[in-house]
């Protein structure tokens, strides 16, 4: 039971980072088109 526990926060902390990182990725690219 312990190892599925640590499996699914390593999960969520992979889903966390991705969504943060595509969040932070379009942020930057609409602040670039609207800069120029």
């Amino acid at each position: 039971m312990t190892l599925a526990l640590t499996v699914f926060e390593m999960f969520i902390q992979a889903l966390q980072a991705y969504v943060f990182t595509v969040l932070t990725a379009t942020y930057l690219s609409q602040a670039l088109e609207e800069a120029h």
